[in-house]
Order: structure tokens, then sequence, then C-alpha cells
């Protein structure tokens, strides 16, 4: 903001976190300039309605691992599901 909107000035009156839903925490940042506090707000509105939007495939897990390659595998494809779930990312079957 900076660099493209020199007349705004970034100063801050506060900054302390709260919760925008369950899955994420945001910055609440309170700025001397209303211009400034008006383009956070947009910001992180913008932020919570794109995470709604947004899922991805996984490759389907090996039915019958064989070794421990395909176990990991597996198990990789867990974790990453576990991952993006706890971050508000849907997860097509």
């Amino acid at each position: 903001m900076q660099r493209d909107y020199d007349q705004v000035s970034l100063e801050r009156k506060t900054t302390n976190l709260f919760l925008l839903n369950k899955r994420d925490d945001y910055l609440e940042v309170e700025y001397s300039d209303p211009g400034a506090q008006l383009m956070w707000t947009m910001y992180l509105a913008g932020a919570s309605e794109r995470g709604k939007h947004i899922s991805v495939t996984l490759p389907s897990p090996k039915s019958v691992p064989d070794g421990f390659y395909d176990a990991g595998y597996n198990e990789g494809i867990l974790d990453c599901r576990r991952a993006l779930t706890s971050a508000g990312i849907k997860v097509r079957k």
C-alpha cells in the first residue's frame, strides 16, 4: 500500500487478534487514517469470502498399500486432507 498509495498513512492506533470465524485468525488493525481502515476492512471481507469458494481434489489413496512407500503415500494424502479441511478448504471426493 505504501508504494501505490503514498498519500494514505499506515500508522496504526491499535493491533489485537480476534477470531473471525472458527478456522481463521485475522489481525484486527485499527488505522489512524480512515482510508487505510476502509482498505483493510475491504481486504478482510474479500479474504474471508474467497476462502468459502476454494476447493481441491486430492489423489486417491492406494486401496492396498504395497510396502512402506504406498503406506507413506496414503498417509500423506490423509495429512493433506486434514490440513486443508482445518484451513476451511473444501476437499472434493
